[in-house]
């Protein structure tokens, strides 16, 4: 080379793999100095729970959409294509830019808001947004199998309300009871007659 510039490889405890940057230096003190602040960088980063090589949420996404539609069905054996392209729609615009090491509860928490004013045809439900968080968690559990990131984040999604289905109203209750009676009769030349007779009538008590 013309202008030959010293490399750096730089291996942390607990992190995988290496970190290998040019220290845009030719001169070996000053490559050396380069190389222990660096050292002490990402040494701090890994003990953060960040990652030594750190991709960002984009590189991730389109590295583990590539895997997932090649490779592996999902656990019910259907693909991926409905998972991937939630997980494109909108938390690869939110996300995109972000180092995946970085997201935190904090990043998921101003997520969801931001979702609830972010949607193509009309407000997601709070039901829709857990789901939605469904579909992250194999990209995060894949970024963490492949040492993008060292834990998994708090996704934190909205929690759904339980709905409880109304009382009967009198009409319906009536009905009920007719139909019950009816289906008694309906049974009584079989064999089984006896068993109808209790399953018909418990809708009386």
């Amino acid at each position: 080379m013309k202008n030959p510039k010293c490399q750096v490889r730089i291996r942390v405890p607990d992190s995988k793999g290496y970190k290998r940057v040019s220290t845009k230096t030719s001169n070996l003190q000053e490559a050396e100095y380069f190389a222990q602040q660096l050292y002490d960088e990402l040494s701090l980063h890994v003990k953060a729970g960040g990652a030594l090589n750190s991709k960002t949420f984009a590189q991730v996404f389109d590295e583990w959409a590539t895997v997932q539609q090649s490779i592996r069905p999902t656990s019910q054996g259907g693909k991926w294509d409905s998972t991937i392209e939630r997980v494109r729609s909108y938390a690869l615009t939110y996300f995109g830019s972000m180092k995946v090491d970085k997201i935190s509860a904090k990043d998921f928490t101003e997520y969801w808001l931001w979702r609830k004013v972010n949607f193509s045809k009309k407000p997601p439900t709070n039901g829709t947004l857990r789901r939605e968080k469904t579909c992250l968690v194999p990209l995060f559990k894949f970024a963490k199998a492949k040492g993008y990131i060292s834990e998994l984040p708090d996704f934190n999604p909205p929690k759904v309300k339980p709905s409880k289905r109304p009382t009967f109203t009198p009409q319906e209750w009536k009905r009920i009871t007719r139909m019950a009676r009816e289906w008694v009769k309906q049974g009584k030349n079989k064999a089984t007659w006896r068993d109808w007779t209790c399953r018909g009538f418990i809708p009386l008590l």
